[in-house]
């Protein structure tokens, strides 16, 4: 069915089919290959949420280690 309306379009118009023939072409061949197929590595765009929480885990470390029995202690030794 796809394949009967492409020939109706390219028998209309074979200008516009062949641009869009084309373009398809080149959507189809500009999307990179990921290599892997696992989490690691994450894709650019995941990779700012992990720093964050990476320093959010070091920084919470840090503060629960510091020699204090409360909280709001814990938080006077460090100003």
């Amino acid at each position: 069915e796809k394949e009967a309306l492409l020939a109706k379009d390219s028998q209309a118009d074979p200008e516009s089919f062949a641009s869009s023939q084309a373009s398809s072409d080149y959507s189809a061949k500009a999307k990179p290959a990921r290599t892997g197929t696992g989490l690691w590595p994450p894709p650019p765009n995941a990779r700012s949420p992990l720093a964050l929480a990476a320093l959010i885990a070091v920084l919470s470390c840090t503060v629960w280690t510091l020699p204090a029995p409360t909280l709001l202690g814990k938080l006077d030794l460090l100003r």
